[in-house]
């Protein structure tokens, strides 16, 4: 009913699935409701859901008149395998099913060979390949690290998702560029190894007298977090609804997040602290202490 004109009419159906503004640049591909993409280069018009308890995505190829629907009970992560699951499940319903991923084990040197920071673009996000007890990981700018199966030589799987990366290396064997494979569709984009460091911030020790002026509720526009000891004495940040992060120093005045990509610097530089400034990504937010 929705997709034939029995609920709306023929210019809503179209807004709803246009991408619009600031929402429907790539990769995003977001409309009024709805999301626009591909997939085995059929129109694909998704959106994915999830609370306390479940997650869920229903899914649309108008071309062949094929719906998914995947619901999971879990708490924590599971967005990712329900949608690997559901756009897998539409595939072999297309017929034209995405290529089995056989595991393969390579030494640990051969994964340290490719780690770096790889770029898209002069200007664009990082995605960080950094090996992790014996894990290849991948981290995007202001993301959390997700773990790689390679699958080939060069070739490496993210964990509950199509998406897969390609190593390229130039006539010596040296890795000069990732190609990533958004969902495993298309001939992927690549992206430049460039010269920056790929260890990430490096900790320092803080005494605890220092660490505790940063202890309080911090408040911004749209987003609240609380930072405190944990039971073993551990720094920890905390959004409402969310788990709690470990925080480690690297500066004085500054704390990061490893699994998410962030930083906290934090002002004045004596006493406790009254500013916040998150940095993740491309976002700088200045949250306030909250007045006990």
């Amino acid at each position: 009913a929705l997709h034939t004109g029995k609920v709306l009419t023929a210019e809503s159906y179209r807004r709803m699935i246009t991408p619009e503004g600031k929402a429907g640049e790539p990769p995003n591909g977001y409309g009024l409701g709805v999301a626009i993409g591909s997939l085995r280069g059929r129109t694909l018009i998704e959106h994915g859901g999830g609370i306390n308890g479940f997650v869920s995505i229903l899914l649309y190829l108008p071309e062949s008149d094929i719906t998914v629907a995947v619901l999971r009970n879990a708490d924590g992560e599971g967005s990712g395998a329900v949608t690997a699951l559901a756009k897998s499940l539409a595939a072999y319903a297309l017929g034209d099913p995405y290529p089995a991923r056989t595991p393969i084990d390579l030494p640990e040197e051969d994964l340290a060979a490719v780690q770096g920071v790889y770029r898209q673009g002069d200007e664009g996000p990082t995605r960080t390949l950094r090996l992790v007890d014996g894990v290849l990981t991948s981290q995007r700018t202001g993301g959390r690290p997700f773990p790689l199966q390679p699958i080939g030589t060069d070739t490496f799987a993210f964990v509950d998702s199509l998406s897969y990366l390609r190593i390229e290396r130039d006539a010596t064997g040296a890795p000069t560029a990732m190609r990533f494979f958004a969902d495993g569709e298309g001939d992927g984009e690549v992206w430049p190894l460039t010269d920056a460091p790929h260890g990430g911030p490096q900790a320092i020790e803080l005494p605890r007298a220092d660490l505790a002026r940063f202890v309080g509720e911090y408040i911004a526009p749209g987003l609240g977090f609380r930072i405190f000891f944990d039971d073993q004495d551990v720094l920890h940040v905390q959004v409402p609804g969310q788990p709690a992060l470990a925080l480690k120093a690297s500066a004085p005045d500054t704390l990061f997040v490893r699994e998410v990509d962030a930083r906290f610097v934090f002002a004045p530089d004596e006493g406790p602290a009254q500013t916040a400034t998150l940095l993740q990504g491309a976002a700088v937010i200045v949250a306030t202490r909250k007045v006990d």
